[in-house]
């Protein structure tokens, strides 16, 4: 099992990654496209990856407050955590009230994979992940949405939206014979070479940064779920339509979440495609394997 794990880490390196990563990890040449030091690049473009960064943070918080029982219903939160989306059992809703620490670590992982790959889009000769045609334009459409200042409610909701097309369009990917060609799971490769001395991130410590792509994309999954359904009812009553007759035909969030768990969000089957996810679900079981059959270091009592 650990060697498992650990070749699916260096075959990331192998296919997916910059040159950088390649052979012996520099960690201080990785921070370089994953941190916020904005000396290296144009300021325009830092300016607008700043405040995509804020509308991924904002989106993310936003999601795990609207991913509630009374808001959205049981059963959307029933059929983003079922077995076949890789929870344990299909007993328990998806729990939606983390607390602010630990929602500030899953939107720190999504904000290194999006500055990863906003630094790195236009150097596809050098790199083997591919963005999609539909990707390439979610792209350009935060960066658009990203560009000016953002300094009304409107504005801010614009980046939100921008943010949350362009994590559903990286995870909406099929993949083919090189999963790295996926910009997330090479995102999520290049994390993994962030370790001490230039090595590897221990698996114990890497688990939890999957765990946070798995976790805040249920949540992000509802909420645009819930989004969908309050603008269909807005749009409605503008055109002067009842409330209670638009709420009534309005689409049901738990049927729209399931829409996207199935296309993209669930564990492939025998002769199905597959999706980042299903490779991060794998690379979570290999290190949760590590993490819980490894001796800890003996202690003095």
């Amino acid at each position: 099992m650990l060697l498992s794990y650990l070749s699916s880490r260096i075959s990331a390196t192998e296919s997916g990654i910059p040159e950088f990563v390649k052979a012996e990890p520099n960690a201080r040449k990785v921070q370089e496209c994953l941190g916020e030091d904005e000396e290296r690049f144009a300021a325009d473009r830092e300016k607008a990856l700043s405040r995509a960064c804020e509308g991924t943070v904002l989106l993310i918080r936003r999601s795990f407050q609207t991913s509630r029982a009374e808001i959205v219903g049981r059963h959307a939160l029933h059929c983003v955590n079922r077995r076949e989306n890789g929870a344990p059992n299909n007993d328990k809703p998806f729990y939606g009230k983390q607390k602010i620490k630990t929602i500030r670590k899953y939107a720190n992982v999504f904000t290194q994979i999006l500055r990863y790959i906003w630094r790195t889009a236009e150097m596809s000769e050098q790199l083997k992940y591919r963005l999609t045609d539909a990707q390439q334009q979610a792209l350009k459409r935060l960066q658009h949405a990203a560009s000016g200042r953002v300094s009304s409610n409107d504005e801010r909701e614009d980046v939100v939206r921008a943010s949350s097309e362009f994590w559903v369009t990286m995870f909406d990917h099929d993949l083919k014979d090189n999963e790295y060609e996926n910009a997330v799971l090479s995102g999520l490769a290049v994390l993994g070479t962030c370790g001490e001395k230039n090595g590897w991130v221990p698996a114990i410590f890497y688990t939890p940064t999957l765990a946070a792509m798995i976790t805040s994309m249920r949540a992000i999954i509802v909420r645009r779920a819930w989004r969908a359904r309050v603008d269909y009812i807005e749009q409605q009553i503008n055109n002067g339509v009842c409330r209670n007759v638009a709420e009534q035909d309005a689409p049901v969030i738990h049927q729209l979440a399931q829409q996207d768990v199935a296309k993209f969000m669930t564990m492939t089957e025998f002769g199905g495609q597959p999706h980042p996810i299903q490779t991060i679900h794998t690379q979570k079981i290999y290190g949760l394997k590590i993490r819980y059959t490894t001796n800890a270091n003996g202690q003095v009592g």
